[in-house]
């Protein structure tokens, strides 16, 4: 089994990779624009597929490639019913092979993901089996302004620990979230 490929998540259809562009277009609208203009280097993505294609077209439109990390998909529906754990093959106990996330070199030569997408490695380490909001708090502690392409009930998870447990979270939302001395704080959900 993949969980990246048709038989663990979907690919993203054409709607959804317009989505996607409307919504690189909005965070340059909001000054979000290419590398080196606000700090932001990487588009951080889950590495289910139809995620890592949305990001593919956000991270095209910025000029800035794409970096998978398996905490963030742990919010998503099958995997937090598998466990996260199950992925990293070293604790799977079940009969027939592991489910697997796509690594970058696959993702890459899927011909669904935007042209001229950038895809790179993380660094050794990085590639933590955690939950999602360990993983979400790890790069937030460290960096002080991040881009992340997740599931929606990631985007569900940010808004119950800033304290507002009923956020409407439509298809490739944007939302803006502040973490300050262990705290999330939603500042900005836009459709």
């Amino acid at each position: 089994r993949n969980c990246g490929g048709r038989t663990g998540a979907p690919p993203l259809t054409k709607n959804g990779a317009r989505q996607a562009r409307k919504a690189a277009e909005r965070l340059i609208a909001l000054g979000y624009g290419r590398q080196g203009d606000d700090g932001v280097a990487v588009v951080l993505s889950s590495p289910l597929l139809r995620t890592v294609q949305t990001a593919s077209h956000i991270a095209s439109a910025l000029d800035i490639p794409v970096q998978t990390l398996p905490g963030l998909a742990e919010c998503a529906a099958a995997v937090h019913k598998m466990g996260i754990e199950s992925f990293g093959t070293r604790h799977w106990s079940r009969a027939g092979p592991p489910p697997r996330f796509l690594n970058p070199d696959q993702v890459q030569a899927t011909t669904e993901c935007a042209p001229k997408t950038a895809f790179v490695h993380a660094a050794p380490g990085e590639e933590r089996f955690e939950t999602f909001s360990t993983c979400i708090t790890r790069l937030a502690a460290v960096s002080e302004l991040l881009l992340i392409v997740t599931h929606r009930e990631g985007i569900r998870e940010l808004c119950a620990m800033a304290g507002q447990a009923a956020c409407r979270t439509p298809y490739c939302a944007i939302a803006k979230f502040e973490f300050d001395q262990g705290r999330w704080t939603l500042l900005q959900s836009l459709d």
